[in-house]
């Protein structure tokens, strides 16, 4: 199939309104670099926009009006003018046009309020400690939240702005349901993406290539796929829902919307199909069944597989949007982030619940340092865009030290976050640097929080450990966010209380930000299905021709915490509001609860136990000026030393500030002169005529040194 004409590439709706999903920037990097011509649609936000409009508020409301309506409900469609008057503004406003609208925003005159606006008297503190911009964004955020609310209550069920028909695409035994979706009359948002993909220029365009990430995304895809097909396009689906999902596919009637599925990392399968060579990892339809090919071809890596390109990303569509006040949760839904990747794959990929067994998991490699941070300096350079999420699965501490160093030496001003293990390896001096290269967050697993879950999940750190690396990271100033798991086999509810209790200390002591709690759903990639007898649990999967992925099963030892769902996600939500950390946990449970079995200050008690000593085989690393030598003193001599926010003159005996001069010099970031050196080689270079090195380390100058940018990670 080798066709060199465009290809186009596709996010169906609705997957994010603040920037495209990876898929689309990676694929479209990787194609460009092999010499294609590339165009990306995210239809998604497309389609948003078409809705939020006066004309599309104009077709939406008057179907509303034709439903049965709760009270709130007929509020907003009496205020149905006004959201009608007001949409034409507001979106170009979170669109970064307009900032003047600000001031009219935050009167609270200006915006029809629905039921969302009630959480501004629910707890909310933190909505006064934003700006008046920051005010104004996230009060348009809670009206677009009304006009979704209403809209997915009673004309467009299944609708989010985040997802559509999500409920359809959920592990589905057979493709009945979503074929008779697909291929039905739809409903206004099918009528408007249809209005988009119309007005899309298809004349170059050979292959269309569709992403999905999310069982939220499918519906879309299908309906994409069919119309690109009926045009004679080729299209090729792959994506994250397709690698999760989709792997035993075995219904003919997908390939009605497509030509080619594809598996895991999607770059060197496309470019299999578009070049003619021999399929990789493809699904396909031969003499009317489907087809597998494994293939056997290497994936591309490295410099291979290019840059993201966001040349023809219309970043200038995307809506920054506020959906909490939460500092944390802001990075989620914020206008102006890239993604780029470091590795593939989690270093560590044995934890219990996570699905090991997939490839984009299982099989770890890193990418060159120096390689990505060309590429983000490129990527500053064309979009102006300075904020990065590094979508890795699992970010490992050897790793971030060296983007961190690459960073610094290249005079960077970046700010970026991104997925972490709460490890020992993030010692206080990595999370410094990290910070100082730009970190402003990570989120990490905590998943079971007490000892014998995380055991069980084999989350390879202990709970002091993952404590102390979430205290070292909070003392750097980078905001954290903790994956919580609850209703693991084999989980109780002292457990579970006990781990809550852990969450609200973190909370109390300001040491995380944002946490969510999961309900634990088995896989069948993951190390608990494939030891069910370890884990107590019996499965009741069955070969399905569509979807094969979640797995219902049963404990032969009950632990029924469904229940308790509810008061975990009131806890959580209270906490990142900023609110009732000192409460008792019972008050958030509609059931009886346990007392915690835990002493009230035992993440303090494990904070402390955290090791002071430097690693003899850690670099060191200096962040600050090269020092600077004022002159002679009484003593010895004075030198000027500049950290990242400080300066300390000190007059020192001369043979140990020629020694520092020569130790700084060599072991700056910012000039990278001569070989690593290791904390140990610290420790024997030190002058026999400047004292004992247990000194030197002990005495104030070290701490203004430690202060000011002496770093060993």
């Amino acid at each position: 199939m080798s066709d060199r004409r465009e290809i186009l590439i596709i996010t169906p709706p609705f997957t994010q309104l603040n920037a495209p999903y990876a898929a689309a920037p990676f694929l479209a990097g990787t194609l460009t670099r092999q010499g294609y011509a590339v165009r990306q649609c995210d239809l998604g936000i497309r389609t948003t926009l078409r809705l939020f409009s006066p004309d599309g508020l104009g077709r939406l409301f008057p179907l509303i009006a034709g439903k049965k309506l709760t009270d709130e409900q007929e509020r907003v469609c009496d205020l149905a003018p006004r959201y009608s008057a007001t949409i034409g503004e507001v979106i170009p406003f979170l669109q970064g046009k307009n900032p003047g609208l600000a001031q009219r925003i935050v009167t609270r005159r200006y915006l029809p309020e629905g039921p969302r606006f009630a959480v501004l008297d629910d707890g909310a503190v933190e909505f006064d400690t934003l700006d008046l911009h920051d005010q104004a964004l996230y009060l348009a955020t809670l009206y677009l939240d009304d006009i979704a609310d209403i809209a997915a209550a009673t004309a467009l069920p299944g609708f989010g702005l985040a997802r559509y028909h999500e409920r359809l695409a959920q592990s589905p035994a057979t493709f009945d349901e979503l074929y008779r979706t697909a291929t039905g009359p739809g409903d206004l948002v099918t009528d408007l993406m249809m209005q988009e993909l119309a007005a899309l220029d298809l004349a170059a365009v050979g292959t269309v290539l569709v992403t999905i990430p999310f069982p939220g995304a499918l519906i879309g895809a299908l309906r994409v796929g069919r119309y690109m097909k009926e045009k004679g396009i080729a299209v090729i689906f792959g994506g994250g829902y397709v690698n999760t999902e989709l792997r035993e596919l075995a219904d003919p009637r997908f390939f009605e919307f497509c030509d080619f599925v594809t598996l895991d990392n999607g770059e060197a399968p496309v470019l299999a199909i578009l070049e003619g060579k021999p399929f990789l990892r493809t699904f396909r339809l031969v003499d009317g069944k489907v087809a597998y090919e494994p293939g056997d071809a290497p994936d591309l890596f490295g410099e291979e597989l290019g840059a993201p390109s966001y040349d023809t990303a219309e970043l200038a569509r995307y809506l920054d949007l506020i959906e909490t006040p939460n500092p944390m949760h802001r990075l989620w839904s914020a206008r102006g982030t890239l993604k780029i990747r470091l590795t593939h794959g989690c270093y560590w990929h044995k934890c219990a619940f996570c699905d090991t067994g997939l490839d984009y998991i299982g099989r770890y490699r890193p990418l060159p340092t120096a390689l990505i941070v060309e590429q983000i300096e490129r990527l500053v350079r064309e979009t102006g865009m300075n904020t990065f999420h590094l979508v890795d699965e699992s970010l490992p501490p050897a790793v971030l030290r060296e983007f961190s160093m690459e960073v610094l030496r290249r005079g960077l001003t970046v700010s970026w976050w991104g997925n972490i293990r709460f490890e020992k390896g993030f010692n206080a001096d990595l999370c410094r640097l990290m910070a100082a290269a730009g970190c402003i967050a990570v989120t990490g697993g905590l998943e079971g929080v007490t000892p014998k879950m995380m055991e069980l999940m084999r989350k390879g750190v202990t709970q002091e450990e993952a404590i102390c690396a979430i205290g070292r990271l909070s003392d750097a100033g980078i905001m954290i966010h903790a994956y919580l798991i609850y209703a693991f086999p084999g989980q109780t509810l002292p457990d579970l209380i006990d781990g809550l209790e852990i969450v609200r200390q973190l909370f109390f002591h300001e040491l995380i930000q944002s946490g969510y709690f999961h309900r634990f759903a088995l896989t069948v990639h993951s190390p608990v299905f494939a030891e069910q007898e370890r884990y107590g649990i019996v499965s009741h999967r069955r070969h399905n021709k569509f979807a094969n992925n979640d797995v219902s099963y049963t404990e032969k030892v009950p632990h029924d915490l469904d229940a308790f769902g509810p008061g975990l996600k009131k806890a959580i939500y209270n906490y990142l509001h900023g609110a009732q950390w000192d409460a008792e946990l019972r008050t958030f449970f509609d059931v009886p609860v346990p007392a915690p079995a835990l002493s009230p200050h035992a993440v303090t008690r494990m904070l402390k136990k955290q090791p002071k000593e430097k690693d003899p085989h850690g670099r060191v690393l200096w962040l600050g000026a090269l020092p600077e030598r004022l002159g002679t003193g009484a003593e010895g001599t004075i030198l000027r030393l500049t950290g990242l926010t400080d300066a300390v003159r000190w007059e020192l005996p001369t043979p140990l500030a020629d020694w520092l001069i020569a130790t700084l010099t060599r072991t700056s970031v910012l000039t990278g002169n001569g070989e690593p050196l290791t904390f140990a080689q610290l420790r024997a270079s030190f002058p026999q005529n400047a004292g004992g090195f247990g000194d030197f380390m002990h005495s104030e100058f070290f701490d203004d040194l430690t202060t000011l940018g002496l770093l060993v990670v």
